[in-house]
């Protein structure tokens, strides 16, 4: 009984971690709302949903003109993380 559990706590963790992926990208457009942003990278057609506090990350990047790292999922286009580089 025990490893049928731990297989399934295994394989939703594995297919929970499959859906966030890391890129480099160049800011293409930035706009914030409220507590949400909207970003679109040169890069990448769709646009993205980011939280407020990744805010100066994309300001940066884009007086820069310089990538940043995101860590975002995938199927929902939602960003986890922004970084300078």
């Amino acid at each position: 009984m025990k490893k049928i559990i731990l297989c399934t706590l295994l394989s939703f963790l594995s297919v929970h971690a499959a859906t966030i992926a890391t890129s480099q990208y160049q800011v293409a457009t930035f706009q914030m709302e409220k507590n949400e942003i909207t970003v679109s990278f040169v890069e990448s057609a769709p646009f993205y949903q980011a939280k407020k506090k990744d805010a100066n990350c994309f300001q940066k990047a884009i007086e820069d003109k310089e990538k940043v790292e995101i860590k975002y999922d995938y199927k929902t286009f939602q960003i986890q993380s922004c970084k300078n580089l």
